[in-house]
């Protein structure tokens, strides 16, 4: 069975169909499959809508900065020996105050909701002061 590479021409028009409506986050051109003792090789395109997720650049915050300030690439050895996980982090880093921080809006509401929870129940004063 002969298949097209999702590089390839044929190909161009679905995927610009797929950014024309969203936009794409992830693609693997070459994964394989197993199962039932088949072997398959397939490419994946992972798409979503244009404003998904902290990642989206959403017009200017009250600060007139980009959320791409605070939003970092998140790797580890297997990231760059194998392949990226897609991961992101929230970093407001060390030295910005948390009234600052919160002008970054989308990801400061991020982390409220799903880091500070976590920190405060923990027994370390530091973390539950710097979450």
């Amino acid at each position: 069975m002969v298949t097209n590479p999702i590089s390839g021409v044929h190909n161009r028009v679905v995927l610009d169909r797929i950014v024309e409506r969203g936009a794409i986050f992830d693609v693997r051109s070459d994964e394989q499959r197993f199962g039932d003792g088949v072997a398959v090789r397939v490419s994946l395109v992972c798409s979503g809508p244009k404003d998904a997720g902290l990642s989206a650049r959403l017009p200017a915050n009250p600060n007139g900065r980009l959320n791409s300030d605070v939003l970092k690439p998140w790797t580890n050895g297997m990231d760059i020996t194998h392949r990226p996980s897609g991961k992101w982090i929230v970093d407001f880093g060390f030295a910005m105050d948390e009234s600052v921080a919160a002008l970054y809006e989308a990801p400061f509401q991020h982390v409220a909701e799903h880091v500070r929870p976590t920190r405060q129940r923990g027994r370390h004063k530091r973390r539950t002061c710097y979450w």
